[in-house]
C-alpha cells in the first residue's frame, strides 16, 4: 500500500510527533479502532480501543515492552514503513520541534533553537490554551496575555519552548513579561524573522500525569504593528484552545471572521463571522484541535 509523497500521512511520519503519525495512519487506511483491537489481539496483543484512542490523540504514549510490541504491530497492520513509529517515540528519538508545515522561512528559527532543549513540547499533553490581546485606538496590538495547561507524560519534564512571530517579517518583535507559575530562561529574539523563543522553567521536574499551568504576556517595545490578524499553530494536540480579542471601544473593526487551516499554505476552513459585542471583544473556541491553524482575521474597512 505504502506512503504516498506528500501526503498528511508521509508528513506525519517524518515530522511527528507519534500521535499525528498515528492518527494520520488509521485516517489513511480507513481502520476503526475497534478493527485494529481486534486484528492485535488476534496475534496475541492486547490493547484497547481506549488505549488507541489516548494514543492518536496525544494523551498517553507507549512506555513499556509489551506497548512497544504493540507498535510494531501496528505499523504492519497500518502497511507503514518498518520502525517508523517506533523512531517518533521517545527517549528512543527526537522528533522535529519546528513544524514546517505551520510556519514559512524558519531556517532562522531553526538557527536560533540550536542547542535549545525542546523536548518537552513531546513530553507534555496540552490541555488547553487561552489567548486574549489587547488592540489600543490605533488599532494596533497593545499587548497579549496566554494561560496555558500541561500533564506530564512522563517523568522529569521541567521545562517547553514557546515561540510567538510576529505579523511583520522585519517588523518589532515583542518582549515576554509578566510570567506566572513558572522561570522565565533564555529568550532568543530574531527582528529580521520576527520570531521569538522563550524557555520556560518549571518550578521542579513534573513526574507522569502531573499537571502545570503556566502564565505570561507579550508586550511590544516599539510600536506594535497594525492589528491584522491574531492566531495559534499546533504541532500537538490539546484539548480546548480559546481566543479572544479585545478592541478600544472608540475604535472597532468592521468585521472579524475565525478560520481554521491545516497547515500555512493549504485552505482556509470553517470560516464564520463573529459577533463584536457591547464588551468590544470576539472569540474562538476550538475542542479537541488535533494539529493547524486556529486564527481570527480583523478587517477594518
Amino acid at each position: 500500500m505504502g506512503v504516498t509523497p506528500g501526503s498528511e500521512l508521509e508528513r506525519a511520519l517524518r515530522h511527528g510527533p507519534f500521535s499525528r503519525a498515528l492518527r494520520a495512519a488509521i485516517a489513511e487506511r480507513g481502520l476503526s479502532l475497534d478493527r485494529i483491537h481486534r486484528r492485535l489481539a488476534a496475534q496475541g496483543v492486547q490493547l484497547s480501543p481506549t488505549t488507541l484512542s489516548y494514543w492518536q490523540r496525544g494523551k498517553s504514549v507507549p512506555k513499556h515492552d509489551e506497548s512497544m510490541a504493540a507498535v510494531k504491530l501496528l505499523e504492519q497492520l497500518l502497511a507503514l514503513p518498518d520502525a517508523s513509529l517506533i523512531a517518533l517515540l521517545r527517549p528512543w528519538a527526537k522528533t522535529d520541534f519546528i513544524d514546517r508545515q505551520l510556519w514559512t522561512n524558519v531556517d532562522s528559527l531553526a538557527a536560533m533553537l540550536e542547542g535549545v532543549d525542546t523536548s518537552g513540547a513531546d513530553r507534555l499533553v496540552r490541555l488547553s490554551v487561552h489567548d486574549h490581546y489587547e488592540v489600543d485606538a490605533a488599532r494596533r496590538e497593545r499587548a497579549g496575555w496566554t494561560r496555558s495547561v500541561f500533564k506530564a507524560l512522563s517523568d522529569g519534564v521541567d521545562r517547553l519552548v514557546t515561540v510567538f512571530r510576529s505579523d511583520d517579517e522585519g517588523g518589532p518583535v515583542p518582549v515576554l513579561t509578566d510570567v506566572r507559575f513558572c522561570t522565565l530562561g533564555r529568550v532568543l529574539r530574531d527582528p529580521q524573522s520576527g520570531f521569538l523563543a522563550a524557555e520556560l522553567l518549571f518550578d521542579r521536574p513534573l513526574t507522569t500525569g502531573e499537571t502545570v499551568v503556566i502564565e505570561f504576556r507579550t508586550v511590544y517595545e516599539d510600536e506594535a504593528p497594525l492589528a491584522r490578524n491574531f492566531d495559534r499553530r499546533f504541532g500537538h494536540p490539546v484539548g480546548q484552545y480559546v481566543l479572544q480579542v479585545s478592541f478600544d471601544p472608540a475604535m472597532l473593526p468592521a468585521r472579524c471572521t475565525s478560520y481554521t487551516r491545516d497547515a500555512v499554505d493549504a485552505p482556509e476552513r470553517d470560516r464564520r463571522e463573529l459577533w463584536i459585542g457591547d464588551s468590544a471583544s470576539v472569540h474562538l473556541v476550538a475542542n479537541n484541535v488535533t494539529h493547524g491553524i486556529c486564527g481570527i482575521d480583523i478587517e477594518w474597512s
